[in-house]
């Protein structure tokens, strides 16, 4: 038993991937061997690294598991972990009390020092070739450290929501700075999110754009979407469908206005919510205002491997995403609407943040201004009311996306750039 789960209760779990891996020494010269062929070792640091975590996740393991390299991933545990981590593909070692995410009180700054330690640890233990921290607090700070007591280069991950709340507090300016003043490679999710960090005074020579992508073979009409009607009771129905988080700044609430107003001119219109989260209880308690008892559907969370089959069911997929003002966060990209335009279905979404790199505007379906309620209704019910345009409209995204988005290619721009 290694030194980090021995003393500190460090719990590991070896992934599919991870038996008999050939095991790689510690560099401390950048970048990396002269044989960029061997196979090295990557630490990769990361709270959200599990199934159902979101788009990051996601837009993560989609890439690791296009490239040659070992992959160890450490996190802060969650329930479930061991089910979930047993479901990965990579040796997962999981840190019991999880990192601080916030560096305004004494006793986080504590916690931020006692959990690196653990995470130095694991460092010791692995010893890995390279560091990838997924968000800045508290692991890129800690992929900084670990460099300069290690001399271990680090990638850093920027996703947007996580600068622009950087923006709003000064401990986690600095904190960005640091982190991605030390970071040899920048990997943002969009060309909005790559704005942000030059904006932020990150080295633009450092940045790279690596798009998300979507799994062909998984997201494609025909995917299971009848046998889903069948079992949801929803046959004959007009279903409009949101997948995500249910948190303010997704739009749900928006959602069931509109459902709302619409259900008079499309009776057979059912709403049909995947996802589980904070503002669940509030959002029932609108639909239940609302009137729309029997039109909406709370399906809670969706295992993955159904998700192909929840947006081949529906007719119309949307969010409706706010900007979030106290904080400051923008959805900057939406690989659920890529998802849904996959299955060949045609998407509403909203004109902010880095939404519009998602969808083409009447192309793959239509951009509308958030704070226009009357422009959600409209575009909802022009897709409603026409099924040849629905078939058009998605028939483009699938075409657009097979073109465009691809995990392959996204794996190929994170090996590019290290020099792999």
């Amino acid at each position: 038993m290694t030194a980090a789960n021995s003393s500190q209760g460090v719990e590991q779990h070896e992934g599919g991937g991870g038996a008999g891996a050939p095991r790689s020494s510690r560099v401390l010269y950048s970048p990396f061997p002269e044989d960029c062929g061997a196979v090295m070792k990557i630490l990769v640091l990361a709270s959200w690294f599990r199934p159902g975590a979101g788009g990051a996740f996601v837009h993560l393991s989609e890439i690791y598991k296009r490239l040659p390299h070992r992959i160890v991933v450490a996190g802060d545990r969650q329930p479930g972990d061991e089910t979930g981590d047993a479901a990965l593909e990579w040796k997962t070692i999981r840190i019991p009390a999880g990192p601080g995410r916030s560096l305004g009180k004494l006793g986080t700054a504590a916690s931020l020092w006692r959990d690196y330690r653990r995470v130095r640890e694991i460092a010791d233990a692995e010893k890995p070739d390279l560091i990838h921290a997924g968000h800045y607090l508290p692991w890129g700070l800690y992929a900084s450290w670990l460099e300069r007591s290690r001399g271990t280069p680090y990638a850093l991950f920027a996703w947007g929501e996580d600068v622009l709340a950087a923006r709003q507090d000064r401990l986690r300016r600095a904190a960005l700075r640091r982190a991605a003043g030390g970071a040899r490679w920048l990997f943002t999710n969009s060309e909005f999110t790559s704005e942000l960090l030059r904006a932020a005074g990150a080295p633009a020579e450092r940045i790279h754009t690596v798009w998300g992508g979507v799994d062909l073979t998984r997201f494609h009409p025909e995917a299971g979407g009848e046998a889903l009607r069948r079992r949801l009771g929803l046959e004959n129905a007009l279903v409009l469908l949101s997948v995500g988080a249910l948190r303010p700044q997704q739009g749900v609430d928006r959602l069931l206005e509109s459902v709302a107003r619409l259900a008079p001119r499309f009776p057979a219109l059912h709403y049909v919510v995947a996802g589980k989260g904070s503002y669940q209880d509030i959002l029932r308690r609108r639909a239940d205002e609302l009137g729309l008892a029997g039109r909406v559907r709370f399906a809670g969370y969706v295992p993955d491997a159904e998700l192909p089959a929840y947006y081949d069911a529906c007719d119309v997929f949307s969010l409706l995403h706010r900007r979030v003002e106290e904080t400051g966060e923008e959805m900057c990209f939406g690989l659920v609407f890529l998802e849904a335009g996959a299955c060949g279905k045609p998407v509403v979404g909203s004109r902010v943040g880095g939404i519009h790199y998602a969808i083409r505007d009447n192309v793959t379906g239509y951009l509308v201004d958030p704070g226009a309620p009357a422009a959600a209704d409209e575009a909802l019910a022009r897709l409603l009311a026409d099924a040849d345009l629905r078939r058009r409209l998605g028939g483009q995204a699938r075409s657009w996306i097979e073109a465009t988005f691809s995990w392959d290619r996204a794996a190929q721009l994170v090996r590019r750039a290290h020099g792999w």
